[in-house]
């Protein structure tokens, strides 16, 4: 496997504040901003972008690790799901004028903000039935929030979600 990735795409303006984003893996990304702020608001705006990028990369992230971590385990993930994932930044430093002048505040984000829901599948062994022959196994899901996880995992519930990348 190569050491390195190098990840390539190709833009350009699209109407008033727009772009169209090529990737060298055929996809295409649009994005715009509301119109109050010069947009024609047909897009996402690229903020909303970087945070389903943070979340598509911690997910996929958790499920890697998981399989690498959990090797023979009988525990998988089964879904993540993100609940209310937030990015705050103090707007004077993304829209101050006059532009030839530093902001007075830093134009970035200072805050993201979410919590994961990693829902957990225990693949159980085959039961047998009263005449002795197997069932099928049979799955139990299980939610883990943070505070679920850290508790489950100390007494060997469940494995400590918290190693997963730091994702809960």
């Amino acid at each position: 496997a190569a050491l390195r990735k190098v990840y390539k795409l190709s833009a350009r303006s699209m109407g008033r504040a727009g772009t169209v984003i090529s990737t060298d893996t055929g996809h295409t990304i649009r994005t715009d901003v509301p119109k109050h702020m010069g947009g024609d608001d047909i897009a996402p705006q690229p903020v909303e972008l970087l945070l389903a990028a943070l979340v598509g990369c911690k997910t996929t992230t958790a499920h890697f690790v998981s399989r690498h971590l959990w090797r023979g385990s009988t525990f998988r993930i089964e879904a993540i799901e993100w609940l209310n994932v937030t990015a705050e930044r103090d707007n004077r430093g993304a829209v101050s004028l006059p532009i030839d002048a530093a902001p007075a505040v830093v134009a970035g984000l200072s805050i993201v903000t979410g919590v994961a829901r990693v829902n957990l599948t225990r693949r159980c062994k085959a039961i047998a039935t009263a005449r002795g022959a197997p069932t099928d196994a049979r799955n139990e899901t299980r939610e883990a929030t943070p505070e679920a996880a850290a508790s489950a995992a100390s007494v060997g519930e469940v494995p400590d979600l918290r190693r997963l990348g730091e994702i809960v």
